[in-house]
């Protein structure tokens, strides 16, 4: 991944086909959390500190974008997608 421009991952507030939602930013609920409440930081995870997918390099050199959009799994409108998503096509 690392020798990607840019990388954008995006979650919906509102999705019940992901959980936790967050994890499509590489996040997760923590181990040990049996009750699912708290969602572990990017840069607590494992992955991210031993930089297994280039997460940590991408997010060093500026080119990681985590976002999210109001709504449901993949519900983001067409005015949500050319102002966030398409602009990212033009470098």
């Amino acid at each position: 991944m690392i020798s990607l421009n840019k990388y954008m991952a995006t979650y919906a507030t509102a999705d019940t086909v992901v959980q936790p939602p967050q994890s499509a930013w590489h996040t997760y609920w923590a181990w040990n959390d049996t009750k699912r409440e708290a969602v572990q930081r990017l840069q607590d995870t494992e992955d991210y500190k031993n930089d297994i997918l280039g997460i940590q390099t991408l997010n060093q050199r500026g080119s990681l974008i985590l976002n999210f959009y109001e709504g449901g799994h993949v519900s983001y409108n067409a005015s949500w997608w050319n102002e966030t998503v398409l602009p990212m096509f033009e470098d």
